[in-house]
C-alpha cells in the first residue's frame, strides 16, 4: 500500500503498473491514459498509477472507496499533479492549487483534458 500527498488521506490505495490500469479500468475516459501516453510519451516515466482499496474509517465517506476509479500521480521531483477516472462521469486533474472535472457534458472530454493538462500541468521537458 502506497499514498501519495495529492491521494485522498481517507483511502487507502495499491500501486498499479500502466498495464494493469489499463486492464482494469473499463469507465468514462477509458482511453485517455493511452492518448495522454501516445500524445507524450515521455510522460509514463513519471506516473505512477493506483487503485483505492480500502476506507481508513478516518473520514465520513458515505459512497465508501471508488475502487473503480482510477487514480494516477505525476511527480518528477519539481512539477507534481494527479489525475482520477472517475467511472461514471469525469476525468479530474488537479494538485494543490486547481483543480478541472471534465465530465460528458463535454463533446470530446478526452482531447479537452489532454488540453488542460498541456496549459495548466506539464512542464516544458514533457513538452518537447
Amino acid at each position: 500500500m502506497e499514498n501519495h500527498e495529492l491521494l485522498s488521506h481517507c483511502c487507502d490505495y495499491k500501486t498499479e503498473t500502466y498495464e494493469e490500469a489499463l486492464a482494469r479500468y473499463d469507465g468514462f475516459g477509458k482511453g485517455f491514459y493511452e492518448a495522454l501516453v501516445k500524445r507524450y510519451p515521455k510522460i509514463l516515466k513519471h506516473l505512477t498509477f493506483y487503485q483505492q482499496i480500502r476506507d481508513r474509517r478516518v473520514c465520513v465517506m458515505p459512497y465508501g472507496p471508488q475502487t473503480e476509479d482510477s487514480y494516477a500521480i505525476y511527480n518528477d521531483g519539481t512539477t507534481a499533479f494527479g489525475i482520477q477516472l472517475n467511472f461514471y462521469t469525469e476525468i479530474v486533474l488537479y494538485d494543490n492549487d486547481k483543480d478541472y472535472d471534465i465530465g460528458y457534458w463535454y463533446k470530446n472530454p478526452i482531447e479537452i483534458a489532454l488540453a488542460y493538462l498541456k496549459r495548466d500541468f506539464l512542464p516544458n521537458s514533457i513538452l518537447k
